[in-house]
C-alpha cells in the first residue's frame, strides 16, 4: 500500500510525496512530471509559495527525508 506524506514541514505546502517515488500538488490533484539530471539523479521541481520561486530536489533525497 502507498504512503503518502506532506511536504508542509519541508516548507512546500499543497505538495504530498509517495514512498514509491510519486509527488502530487494537492490543490490540482494532479502527479509532478519527475526528470533525471545529466547524472541519472531523478529531481521534481516544487514551489515555495512564500517566495513565488521554484525549488528542484532530489527525489531519492526526499524520499529519504519523508520516510527514513
Amino acid at each position: 500500500m502507498e504512503n503518502w506524506e506532506s511536504l508542509d514541514t519541508m516548507g512546500f505546502p499543497g505538495y504530498v510525496v509517495s514512498d514509491e517515488g510519486a509527488v502530487k500538488n494537492e490543490r490540482t490533484d494532479s502527479l509532478l512530471k519527475l526528470s533525471p539530471n545529466q547524472y541519472g539523479v531523478v529531481r521534481v521541481g516544487l514551489m515555495k509559495r512564500d517566495e513565488g520561486v521554484q525549488k528542484t530536489l532530489s527525489l531519492p533525497r526526499l524520499i529519504a527525508t519523508m520516510f527514513v
